[in-house]
């Protein structure tokens, strides 16, 4: 079953062609629930946090991406592998979710 957040994101999200790709292995994703008053600082208006229960939640997603590579380029020279890490915390914009990517480090 889809969840609410995951229709809204198909249906909303998939307005325009697809420009690139890039494949994820070995992802770990780790959740932590953070005070809200704590991250509202590292999220630019015009987005609302979203909470649970009144906390904000921030989330580290590692993995390896593979296969990155721009739509009409050849999958024999896709850009090499390479290790990542994504820093996001969830938001609403204009009554819908959304997800904010945080600059590591922050």
């Amino acid at each position: 079953m889809v969840s609410k957040r995951g229709w809204l994101q198909m249906k909303y999200l998939r307005r325009w062609p697809w420009i690139a790709q890039q494949e994820w292995h070995d992802v770990l994703f780790m959740h932590w629930p953070v005070p809200y008053d704590l991250l509202k600082p590292y999220v630019p208006a015009p987005f609302t946090l979203e909470t649970i229960d009144g906390q904000a939640w921030i989330t580290v997603v590692l993995f390896e991406a593979k296969n990155s590579r721009l739509r009409f380029m050849h999958s024999a020279i896709s850009y090499p592998s390479f290790l990542q890490m994504n820093v996001r915390t969830y938001v609403h914009f204009n009554g819908f979710p959304k997800e904010v990517f945080h600059p590591q480090g922050m």
